[in-house]
């Protein structure tokens, strides 16, 4: 589609789960994580998980308090099925193997090329005005 502007082009609204080329986003690169933790969602996960990001106790409750709501909380009967979503095989934290870079240039080269597989540097131009919420 054309937006009537020289070299611009308006991008097709999505208004279906559907209409979503999935491939994009359906890629697995080699994962070089620093820590890992196991899978699932459980209460003494919730605890480790605490500890490892050194918690204040607030926030260690907090925690817990959302895990029980979550877990009490009736599958939604509205929006796409999550029917195979199986928490108990899905690690709920990861830390990368790598610092927080100040400068885009300082970025690894596989972050870099992930952000370019999945179009954002495309869309907003670089990665400041992105986090900056300004594509």
């Amino acid at each position: 589609m054309n937006s009537g502007k020289k070299g611009v082009r308006k991008m097709r609204e999505k208004s279906q789960v559907d209409d979503i080329d999935r491939s994009i986003y359906d890629i697995r690169d080699e994962e070089k994580d620093a820590y890992r933790m196991e899978e699932g969602l459980t209460p003494e996960i919730v605890d480790k998980l605490s500890k490892e990001k050194d918690d204040p106790v607030w926030m260690q409750q907090f925690r817990l308090q959302s895990l029980q709501i979550y877990n009490e909380m009736p599958v939604p009967n509205w929006g796409p099925s999550i029917e195979g979503l199986d928490i108990d095989h899905i690690a709920t934290y990861v830390r990368p193997n790598t610092r927080m870079q100040g400068s885009w240039k300082d970025v690894p080269q596989d972050i870099k090329d992930t952000f370019e597989r999945l179009g954002i540097l495309s869309r907003c131009g670089s990665p400041v005005r992105f986090r900056a919420g300004l594509s």
